[in-house]
């Protein structure tokens, strides 16, 4: 990642060595990785030595011989370094049970070389902001949090109080946030360190027939650094904040259920481990985003006991200025804003509650009608800027056992449909 600073999103593939009951049992490699090309290879171990292999290119491959400061070096270090930064990034480790997610995430402590993303991370952050002590008019200030996601919960795994469960909130100004996430400020890896340790005590683990200690949530670690910096001849006042935040996450696994020997909570478990991750629907012959709109209001008609409110806002990216493509003004440009808690939005977008398919594809038309276009060699229609169609879905439920004076469950999910503009070079244009 860190040769490559100007990849957005970068896929990288880690395969573990065979141990233990596998070698036992006389289990076979059936992976080939070339690391100069990023291929992995993957043969039928039932087929001849003639037979048909599957070849898979992703951006970074890392086999079985390597370390793990190798890893943490070629898929995360440039993250980290962004975030310091003041961008926000997410390194996340997908796979099923036994692939060596948390391995991968968080090592062991001792020896130092067996530390994973997690660890090498929080140094990493620290000797960057040590080692720029010198620079006059500087100051940082770190914060740590640490939440899970199990059975579709959210819980703050640094809260004192381990049986309550957070809320998802959210305001149209700065988006979706866990409402009163504890939060530490931190000033060295120790610290960060202790903070680590203590939600990892309080995270649901259980045994299945693939791994007898198997994180059965989804963990989200995040350090945000906030830079303080006054510019040269100006006063302390007027200090130039940047804030960057690194989500760093470790899933559960996403296996066959059949896979665990999962019965009654560990069944449940698994269940909502793959809904929490999300399943993908492909795109019809009306493209993604009108079949999206379908599927979005045929699943909430088919759901008797919720109550729904979806809005829909609409904006564009171009020569780097953010606009407002259902705005009555389309001259002027939008500002990004940005608060600890809630992260970056877009202020005073525009958003309208849309009660159908009808009306949602009216949003989509006006906005489509003031997105920037233009001629060139290669479309003679051709996008120009960067459009965000974005559908907001709040969910209201009352489940069974609640009171009747009790408030209501209240989820907020946001679908962001991106189109982006030709990434070609100039020459070709």
């Amino acid at each position: 990642m860190a040769e490559k600073k100007a990849e957005c999103v970068q896929v990288v593939v880690r395969c573990r060595p065979l141990f233990g009951k596998e070698i036992n049992e006389g289990r076979q490699r059936v992976v080939d990785m070339d690391g100069k090309t990023g291929q992995v290879t993957l043969r039928n171990p039932k087929a001849d030595a003639n037979g048909e292999v599957k070849s898979f290119t992703f951006d970074k491959i890392f086999d079985w011989n390597c370390t793990q400061r190798e890893m943490y070096d070629g898929a995360a270090a440039g993250i980290v370094d962004a975030a310091i930064e003041g961008y926000n990034g997410t390194i996340f480790c997908y796979g099923q049970t036994g692939t060596g997610k948390t391995h991968s995430m968080e090592g062991k402590d001792e020896p130092p070389e067996m530390r994973g993303i997690i660890p090498n991370a929080f140094n990493h952050v620290f000797d960057s902001i040590y080692g720029q002590t010198g620079s006059e008019g500087k100051d940082y200030l770190v914060r740590a949090s640490f939440l899970e996601i199990y059975n579709e919960d959210i819980r703050d795994l640094l809260a004192r109080d381990q049986t309550g469960k957070c809320e998802l909130k959210e305001t149209p100004d700065s988006g979706v946030y866990v409402k009163d996430l504890t939060a530490f400020v931190v000033k060295g890896v120790s610290e960060l360190n202790n903070v680590l340790n203590v939600g990892k005590k309080n995270r649901t683990v259980g045994s299945t027939l693939m791994n007898a200690d198997s994180s059965r949530s989804h963990s989200i670690f995040t350090i945000t650094i906030e830079t303080s910096e006054v510019m040269e001849g100006e006063p302390e006042e007027d200090a130039k904040i940047r804030v960057g935040k690194l989500n760093l996450v470790d899933l559960a696994g996403s296996e066959r259920q059949g896979k665990t020997g999962a019965t009654g909570d560990r069944l449940k478990e698994a269940t909502k481990i793959n809904m929490s991750g999300g399943q993908g629907r492909a795109a019809g012959d009306g493209g993604i985003v009108p079949n999206t709109f379908e599927t979005v209001f045929a699943d909430i008609d088919a759901t008797g006991n919720k109550n729904f409110l979806v809005r829909a806002s609409f904006l564009e990216i171009y020569n780097e200025d953010v606009r407002d493509l259902l705005s009555k003004d389309q001259t002027k440009k939008c500002d990004l804003k940005e608060t600890p808690d809630t992260g970056v939005y877009v202020k005073d977008l525009t958003s309208f509650v849309v009660k159908g398919v009808a009306e949602i594809r009216q949003v989509l038309e006006v906005g489509k009608k003031n997105r920037t276009v233009g001629s060139t060699l290669m479309n003679a229609d051709s996008s120009r800027s960067h459009s965000i169609f974005t559908i907001t879905i709040e969910t209201s439920e009352r489940r069974e056992g609640d009171a009747p004076d009790d408030d209501p469950h209240i989820r907020v999910g946001k679908l962001n449909l991106v189109d982006l503009a030709g990434s070609e070079r100039q020459g070709k244009t």
